[in-house]
């Protein structure tokens, strides 16, 4: 088990900044559709 830690180090770390960028992406764009409704009942 630890060799397979030591080995697939790397690879999850790509995997975690790939997933991380992802969520940060929709996080914004949920705030931006958020944003445009509350913005847009206001008119």
């Amino acid at each position: 088990m630890l060799l397979f830690g030591l080995s697939a180090k790397e690879s999850t770390h790509k995997l975690v900044l790939t997933a991380e960028g992802m969520g940060e992406t929709l996080a914004m764009l949920t705030w931006i559709v958020f944003g445009a409704a509350v913005i847009g009942q206001s008119y």
